[in-house]
């Protein structure tokens, strides 16, 4: 049976890594790896259990606790593991012993802590500059007896000095907080005036926490996109975290008169809604950014966070010193949120006068870029869809030539690979990469999900979406998504729960609707799926979502004996075709649920001479299983199969 260790002290070396269970710290070649808090328990469970199998239960016993978890979520933390282990040139890795648990393979040697091996090797230091000083060179070469009397009692002095040196410093530090929050969501700070433009305000606030508590690593931050939402609303901060399910929350208020600003900010315990800390600050709009800082230093102590001085330096990071430029950031950002085409209309245009006014604001290019990628993805009427592409490509390039840790400048470069250049394997390099400098960012895991979905690799992208949706529960594209990839699966009962949290978050929702009438239509609940896809119809409102829905609705027709509504529905996916290249998919669906095998064939074969790989319709969707036994539609798949089709409701 495993048994954990737990000595505070050790420090465990195996290949290029170095793993500090007290400092909970892991360095690869000296340099720090970021890894969710569960995973790094369990990687310091199987280090200590080094060449032994650790049963799966003992895993979730020991991480988990008396929490109740799928095998899922340790599934999803081994292969967070793994990447965080990939290219150790074999030197060390995690076996899964199928069906049992797993097992760490490496040459793992046990030794001090970080910081005694530290103390040690300045102590020898002092030791070797002070005997080279005083002793003769006989001493160093011959070491006599006689020199060791003197070599203990500088020994002595120096372990004494640093005991002292300790005890000061330890009595000097400011007291640690005894909470300790496992997640925390940010809210955007309340309007106090009347003014509609405080409520950008507000959340640009609370996105420079979230961006600064994120860029520390240490605790799962909700991204603004979750609390986004509560813009605007008078919520009860402490009914706002459990629904969330964090441990605490950031709550504050923001209220400008001329060039003043009056900033309230409360760190609250929402187990027992105990006040963590709280503060006013009435300063000069010029100091927002000092303001800024405080509020996340402050933040950062009462949530007991060890910050370094490099991380104190991430806490002080600022992207403008421009106050102009950073209220059109925080107004772009605003509609950035929104995701609708006048709202993508209205941050393309706030984002450019934010990077007019301070053309290095390096933040303001990377979400330029991604606004314009989303308008290129949905493909809004703006502008066309490739000038969309290139004008997001130019614009986080330059944001990566000033700021290359911008993680949001690698999804915006990532999509526009993905879906324009269709250079697969550079999108996926772009969004690990992204996914590398913010672990928290759920977009990052969202797209990056869709991506490995697409190349096929269904077990990989649900951990990706379901990473997602752990940082972002409320998100209604992850929801949705979420329940698409598990109807892929075939597990129909839980896509359909993630699906209908998606519709039930937003009604006018089309996507959600669509996957809800698949998954109907495969449970055999068919007056449910026309309920639902008939009015999916009534709210597309672009050529993509009418594809979507005229396929799902066609399909349905077709399998349930409707032919004639059927063929209706071929019809108009006829006349879609001619601005919409993917409907030309969708009539193969419903061909199929026809039984007009050699149509379908016949349409997709057309397709197949266009597309880079064929997409996830045809490859993973279980309404054309009837087609996978044909030799013929061996022809349409031929590995590999990088990666082609649409990605589902973006974040």
């Amino acid at each position: 049976m495993a048994v954990s260790i737990n000595q505070r002290g050790v420090v465990y070396e195996f290949g290029p890594f170095r793993l500090d269970v007290k400092e909970r710290l892991l360095l690869r070649d000296g340099e720090p790896v970021s890894l969710m808090p569960k995973a790094f328990d369990i990687l310091v469970l199987l280090v200590e259990n080094s060449g032994h199998l650790v049963d799966k239960n003992e895993i979730l016993s020991h991480v988990w606790h008396d929490s109740f978890v799928e095998e899922g979520n340790l599934a999803q933390n081994v292969y967070l593991l793994r990447h965080a282990l990939a290219d150790s040139r074999q030197q060390c890795s995690i076996e899964t012993v199928r069906g049992r648990g797993y097992r760490f393979v490496g040459n793992v040697v046990e030794s001090h802590s970080a910081e005694l091996a530290v103390r040690e090797q300045a102590a020898l230091v002092l030791i070797d500059r002070h005997t080279e000083s005083i002793a003769p060179p006989a001493f160093v070469v011959s070491r006599s007896n006689r020199s060791w009397p003197r070599f203990l009692a500088l020994a002595v002095l120096v372990c004494a000095l640093g005991a002292m040196s300790y005890f000061f410093l330890a009595r000097n530090a400011a007291p640690e907080s005894s909470f300790k929050a496992k997640s925390i969501a940010v809210l955007p700070f309340k309007a106090l005036s009347n003014e509609n433009m405080d409520e950008p305000l507000g959340l640009g606030m609370a996105n420079s926490m979230i961006i600064k508590l994120s860029n520390l690593q240490q605790i799962p931050v909700l991204p603004t996109s979750t609390v986004f939402k509560y813009t605007g609303r008078e919520t009860d901060p402490l009914i706002v975290g459990r629904e969330l399910g964090v441990d605490a929350v950031l709550d504050g208020t923001i209220q400008r008169a001329g060039d003043r600003v009056r900033v309230t900010a409360q760190l609250l315990s929402v187990s027992d809604g105990k006040t963590l800390w709280s503060d006013k600050f009435d300063e000069q709009f010029s100091n927002i950014f000092a303001v800024q800082d405080s509020i996340s230093e402050r933040m950062a102590i009462a949530l007991a966070l060890q910050i370094s001085g490099d991380e104190k330096k991430l806490l002080r990071k600022r992207y403008t010193e421009d106050t102009l430029a950073y209220q059109d950031y925080m107004r772009g950002l605003y509609f950035w949120n929104k995701r609708t085409e006048e709202g993508l209309r209205l941050s393309i245009q706030y984002f450019s006068d934010a990077v007019e006014k301070d053309p290095g604001f390096a933040l303001a290019q990377a979400m330029l870029a991604d606004s314009y990628a989303l308008v290129g993805y949905y493909q809004y009427s703006l502008i066309p869809r490739k000038e969309a592409y290139q004008k997001a490509r130019v614009a986080a390039q330059k944001a990566l030539q000033m700021d290359e840790t911008l993680s949001q400048a690698h999804i915006a470069l990532a999509t526009v690979k993905q879906f324009h250049d269709e250079d697969f394997d550079g999108a996926e390099a772009s969004y690990r990469q992204a996914i590398a400098l913010n672990p928290d960012s759920a977009t990052a895991h969202h797209r990056y999900s869709q991506l490995l979905l697409l190349l096929g690799k269904l077990d990989d992208a649900l951990i990706e979406i379901k990473l997602a949706h752990q940082l972002d529960p409320l998100s209604v594209a992850i929801n949705n998504n979420l329940g698409y990839t598990l109807y892929l699966r075939r597990d129909y009962s839980q896509a359909e729960k993630f699906c209908q949290n998606a519709h039930e978050t937003e009604p006018a929702a089309v996507q959600p609707l669509v996957n809800l009438g698949m998954i109907y239509e495969q449970r055999g609940m068919i007056d449910q799926a026309f309920t639902v896809l008939n009015k999916a119809r009534t709210l597309a409102a672009t050529n993509v979502a009418q594809s979507d829905v005229l396929q799902a609705l066609g399909h349905v027709y077709a399998v349930s004996g409707k032919k004639d509504e059927a063929r209706k529905v071929l019809q108009a996916l006829t006349q879609l075709s001619k601005q919409e290249e993917e409907a030309q998919i969708s009539k193969a669906l419903v061909h199929s649920g026809l039984g007009e095998m050699d149509q379908a064939f016949q349409v997709l074969e057309v397709e197949s001479k266009t597309w880079p790989a064929a997409p996830t319709i045809v490859t993973l969707d279980p309404r054309l299983d009837s087609l996978r036994s044909d030799p013929r539609y061996q022809e349409l798949v031929k590995p590999p199969s990088p990666l082609s089709g649409e990605l589902e409701n973006e974040n």
